[in-house]
């Protein structure tokens, strides 16, 4: 390919001459030079014109404007556009031989799409095996304690609250007040005064967890129970089988010993009396609980 720095034609093959004014020929690459010899600058501008890319591809510049939503808060919605778009737009660039520019802005698209995808991959691998251990710990959790306690697994939940209940009654009339927590009517080794562990219910209820049951207790001021002390005890089902729910019940009581229950939601002072339920030995009453388990530290 040659240059005809007179009338500015390129000339195919080989030619002394140009084949249209006669004219000199010179090598593309000393066109510039060629035509600032001959003062012909017009021509010279229009050849570096025609080698300088006149625009931007324009889907290289959306791929850098959705690569930076990828970064800051769209990793997949704005991520994907900017890769797929980057991609398309490098392709157009490169077919274009040099009219077309955009080649940075996107580069730039690509490595930030890229990027917010694999951080967002990154966290949520992260996160899922975050989660993943906090259930198996608190698996382990529980049944560590249903060893130690000596639970088989199972549990009757009324009959734990009845216990908690009679407990509570003891606890009562022996300190004149209704203990801070659950932990306070477990078993003594030996090392707590009578008052943080008074040796009233075993290990697994006074850690609130046994079989399939969590047990929460609160003591209430005087002003909610007409000037007179009170609490509140629930029992709620554990049941970890998301696919296979077995719709356990929810049990509340109170210091009116009433036992009541909920088939969906927790159960509270509104809800369904157990049938046939009578309340339990008040703090003037003394229900004395069967404490052979005692025994053991382990017992159930």
């Amino acid at each position: 390919m040659q240059f005809c720095s007179t009338c500015g034609v390129m000339v195919r093959g080989e030619h002394r001459s140009c084949p249209t004014c006669a004219g000199s020929l010179s090598p593309t690459g000393d066109s510039k030079m060629s035509a600032l010899r001959t003062g012909n600058e017009s021509i010279a501008r229009e050849s570096y014109q025609a080698l300088t890319p006149s625009r931007n591809e324009p889907k290289a510049l959306w791929s850098m404007i959705l690569g930076i939503v990828s970064i800051i808060f769209l990793p997949i919605l704005a991520g994907i556009p900017a890769i797929v778009l980057g991609h398309m737009s490098r392709a157009n660039i490169r077919e274009s031989r040099g009219t077309m520019g955009g080649g940075g802005l996107a580069m730039a698209g690509l490595v930030m799409g890229y990027g917010g995808i694999t951080v967002y991959g990154a966290i949520m691998v992260l996160f899922f095996t975050v989660v993943v251990a906090f259930i198996s710990t608190f698996l382990g959790l529980r049944q560590a304690v249903a060893t130690a306690s000596g639970d088989s697994g199972k549990t009757d939940p009324v009959a734990d609250v009845r216990t908690i209940n009679s407990a509570l009654a003891q606890y009562k009339q022996k300190f004149n007040t209704y203990p801070p927590d659950l932990g306070s009517l477990g078993p003594n080794y030996g090392h707590k005064e009578p008052a943080q562990a008074a040796n009233l219910v075993p290990f697994s209820l006074a850690v609130g967890m046994k079989g399939d049951y969590l047990y929460t207790y609160e003591k209430t001021s005087p002003d909610k129970n007409d000037g007179g002390e009170g609490y509140t005890v629930h029992a709620n089902p554990l049941d970890l089988d998301f696919k296979n729910p077995r719709h356990l019940k929810h049990y509340y009581s109170d210091q009116t010993g009433m036992i009541r229950y909920s088939d969906e939601n927790e159960a509270g002072p509104n809800s369904d009396v157990m049938k046939a339920d009578q309340p339990v030995a008040s703090a003037s009453t003394s229900l004395l609980l069967d404490r052979s388990w005692l025994m053991s530290p382990a017992g159930a």
